[in-house]
């Protein structure tokens, strides 16, 4: 008997740039004619899955329903049609209050004229198929050409996670896969032992019932496709294709990873027994470098209606004007965000908060990360002395000195080890890139670091310009 163990770790965050296909989606009644659903979604070309579903109402709200108990739909559109695991979203309007429902599946079995509807009970929670299936509704799907009307969407954002397989002595498998972190659909799957590791070894799942997602870091039951695995192909030669997947330990209610491998002759054997061959473990990486801002800190800018005005940073873009300390208005140059998971020994990988009542100016509580700093017209004697033993010099942006929230008074450090979503921008400057700005943040004037700074975070640039 063969034993391996798996290593998943998240690397970080990167962005691609995707080939999207869009298409226009509308939904009438066969028997009166009347639109329920007019929507739009893309479609990645590389994979055929799906990656964004709008109601053409709301454009903003992606209505993917993407849960981590939905193994069932694979979100993909093939040959024009949605697979046979379908496609779920969050409702339709028209048809919630008559299903008593709030989720949706479409999906198409081959042989029908239409797709199919399903719907999710709200009481129950069943799911029901409308019956007799694609007779009740017609589905016209045209893909879109016009670039204008096509949604304005920010460049999809990826975990990156490392994989390593051992036997405990030898490396099986030194890998990484890319995963979207709105869908969890696998579009990237790497081996960094093969002879070009830049070769994507995922298999599109056209032609099966596989959903190429990793959920809460394992791998959906339906699982995931891969060319080759070369060391475990040298134990099992005749295998010309690999699937990796997880299911839940009945004995244990614990998810276990698992591996098949297909023939030539299209016969799939797995390798048994499941529950004593794999054992996953998964492991948030922190990036090294955070200076950020909490989601939902709030930012002084100049709004459309030429007046000034606090808006959350995560709704900030490319081009909106910032209020800053000496320097004016300046357009946002660019803006990204990341994950972590908070780390209380380290203050470069720590949220500090400075709650509201601490500062006069401040009018909610203040989180940003430890090596961020804020600019103060005073540093106390012991402020100073954790700067020196850090061989910190002082900073300062005009008369305002610049002292870290993790060496501040004014903040405390946050100690649990949750997950946080931080975002930072650098503003437009005289073209030297090397210019700081103080702005202000939920009331108190924070530092914003250079351009050039800017580049060396580990940050998903969030491309899409302000409205």
């Amino acid at each position: 008997m063969i034993y391996y163990v798996i290593f998943f770790i998240l690397l970080k965050y990167i962005t691609n740039t995707m080939s999207l296909n869009w298409y226009s989606i509308s939904i009438s009644s066969q028997s009166t004619n009347a639109t329920i659903f007019q929507g739009k979604f893309s479609v990645y070309s590389s994979t055929q899955s799906i990656l964004h579903f709008y109601n053409v109402n709301n454009l903003g709200n992606n209505l993917l329903e993407v849960t981590s108990d939905d193994y069932s739909a694979d979100f993909k559109f093939i040959n024009n049609n949605f697979t046979f695991n379908g496609t779920t979203i969050k409702n339709i309007p028209s048809l919630d209050t008559i299903y008593n429902s709030s989720e949706w599946s479409i999906w198409y079995y081959a042989g029908d004229a239409n797709p199919n509807l399903s719907y999710k009970d709200t009481t129950t929670g069943n799911w029901i198929d409308l019956i007799p299936y694609g007779n009740l509704f017609s589905f016209t799907i045209t893909q879109i050409t016009d670039a204008g009307q096509i949604p304005a969407i920010p460049n999809p954002v990826y975990s990156k996670y490392t994989i390593i397989l051992s036997d405990g002595s030898n490396t099986i498998l030194d890998a990484y896969i890319n995963v979207d972190i709105t869908t969890n659909v696998i579009s990237e799957f790497h081996d960094n032992a093969s002879a070009d590791p830049s070769s994507n070894i995922l298999i599109d799942s056209s032609g099966n019932y596989s959903d190429n997602k990793y959920i809460n870091s394992h791998f959906s039951f339906n699982g995931t496709l891969v060319s080759d695995i070369p060391n475990l192909t040298l134990t099992y030669p005749l295998a010309v294709e690999w699937q990796i997947f997880s299911y839940i330990d009945p004995n244990t209610q614990v998810s276990k990873t698992a591996f098949a491998y297909k023939k030539a002759t299209n016969i799939w054997t797995y390798l048994m027994p499941y529950v004593t061959n794999y054992v996953v473990a998964a492991n948030l990486y922190n990036p090294n470098n955070v200076p950020c801002f909490n989601h939902d800190t709030k930012i002084l800018c100049l709004n459309k209606n030429v007046e000034e005005e606090y808006i959350p940073v995560q709704s900030l873009r490319k081009g909106h004007l910032v209020k800053t300390f000496l320097h004016g208005y300046r357009k946002i140059k660019s803006i990204g965000m990341n994950r972590f998971i908070n780390d209380p020994s380290n203050y470069r990988k720590c949220m500090y908060i400075m709650k509201k009542g601490n500062h006069v100016d401040l009018f909610e509580d203040l989180i940003i990360t430890g090596d961020h700093s804020i600019l103060v017209e005073h540093i106390f004697k012991n402020e100073r002395i954790i700067m020196r033993k850090r061989l910190m010099g002082e900073e300062q942006i005009g008369s305002k000195k610049l002292v870290m929230s993790s060496i501040s008074n004014f903040f405390e450090q946050i100690t649990n080890n949750n997950e946080y979503t931080y975002y930072h921008f650098c503003l437009e400057d005289e073209e030297t890139s090397h210019m700081k700005f103080g702005v202000w943040s939920n009331g108190i004037l924070a530092e914003i670091p250079s351009a050039n700074q800017f580049v060396s975070l580990e940050l998903n640039e969030i491309t899409n310009s302000k409205e």
